[in-house]
């Protein structure tokens, strides 16, 4: 049976998202639809999102935990993830609950967080990138690589991305890497202001297992209660934690994939056109 409560979740002092909030609400107990405000549960069917590509990046790990689609309604900026226009709301919620909504499955990343003693310190879930970035030191940090037990080298820099293709379009477009259609199934890492200049972005199999290493000085192992930490990462734009010196990360795809709700009026081309100010049709 499927579950018939929709979590409305709102950008945090966004007027305009509250206001909107309310109206969907009204609709959607109209309909005799159950309706929960700021917070993702196992009853849970289906998460519209009322902000910007943050708002829906905060939830996308709670929707993923519980296998529920998101709506992403677009407030006037335009987002990548967050398409759907205020007046398709309705409709779009009419064609999700008749099975009739076109929904976008996307590849997510998950990442295990190991310490020193290669204990267990933490796991997440990255739709758009996992980045591992260097502490307020200002020094050049080293991160050894493994692709399935294979070295592929030691990155050094300011830190490294490892993106989806849904996240190509974020940070990793910043720091010089390639944009892929989200649909695709890969793994990229995009060095962040890299030592050496031969650094570039490469693309990996989705199959693959990383395994991501942090070097450190001699005092640095010595010293496991350094702080500040030596590097920090970050999941989807949020610092997760500090690094200290012998930590881990293992990066793999996730078992199952994050539903996206479409948009009925525009594509995945039309918005990249918009937002990278690409031209549209040449006259002739």
């Amino acid at each position: 049976m499927a579950k018939e409560t929709v979590s409305i979740i709102t950008k945090l002092g966004a007027r305009r998202a509250t206001r909107v909030a309310e109206q969907i609400e009204a609709f959607l107990l109209s309909q005799g639809k159950g309706v929960v405000r700021e917070a993702v549960g196992p009853e849970v069917g289906l998460v519209v999102v009322l902000g910007g590509d943050g708002t829906l990046l905060h939830v996308a790990e709670a929707a993923y935990r519980y296998d529920a689609p998101i709506l992403g309604v677009n407030l006037g900026g335009l987002g990548y993830l967050t398409e759907i226009k205020v007046e398709e709301v309705e409709g779009v919620l009419l064609d999700f609950f008749s099975h009739r909504a076109t929904i976008e499955e996307r590849m997510l990343l998950e990442v295990t967080h190991h310490d020193h003693k290669g204990q267990i310190v933490s796991n997440h879930i990255a739709l758009n990138e996992i980045a591992i970035l260097r502490g307020p030191y200002g020094k050049v940090i080293n991160i050894p690589t493994w692709a399935d037990n294979s070295f592929l080298t030691t990155y050094r820099g300011d830190g490294l991305i490892i993106a989806t293709p849904t996240g190509s379009t974020a940070y990793n477009l910043s720091a010089g890497g390639p944009i892929l259609h989200p649909i695709l199934e890969t793994m990229i890492l995009t060095p962040v202001c890299p030592f050496a200049l031969s650094a570039r972005p490469i693309l990996l199999p989705a199959e693959m297992v990383l395994r991501v290493g942090m070097e450190a000085s001699k005092e640095q192992m010595e010293d496991y209660s350094i702080s500040p930490p030596p590097l920090y990462v970050e999941i989807d734009g949020r610092m997760i934690c500090g690094a200290l010196p012998g930590h881990t990360l293992e990066i793999k795809r996730a078992e199952r994939r994050l539903k996206l709700l479409s948009s009925p009026s525009s594509g995945y081309f039309q918005i990249l056109r918009e937002k990278l100010g690409w031209a549209g049709h040449l006259s002739t």
